[in-house]
């Protein structure tokens, strides 16, 4: 009959050692993945809500050249 092996106890340096890659962030639970995942997802949505501040911003250039152009424009 086969015994299950021995779990080898982890040591303190294999568990709180920096990851090598600074990518491999090891998740161990599916709701901890979500939540970063949620995490990254609010990130993109802040980072296109900048986008678009910068398109209004864009815009208000135009319409001040827009009003710069009519009140400058020669009166015959």
């Amino acid at each position: 009959m086969q015994s299950m092996p021995e779990a080898r106890q982890q040591t303190f340096e294999e568990i709180y050692a920096p990851p090598e890659n600074f990518l491999e962030i090891e998740v161990r639970s599916a709701l901890l993945f979500h939540l970063l995942f949620l995490f990254l997802l609010f990130l993109l949505f802040l980072l296109f809500l900048l986008f678009l501040l910068f398109l209004l911003f864009l815009l208000f250039l135009l319409f001040l050249f827009l009003l710069l152009h009519l009140y400058t424009l020669p009166t015959y």
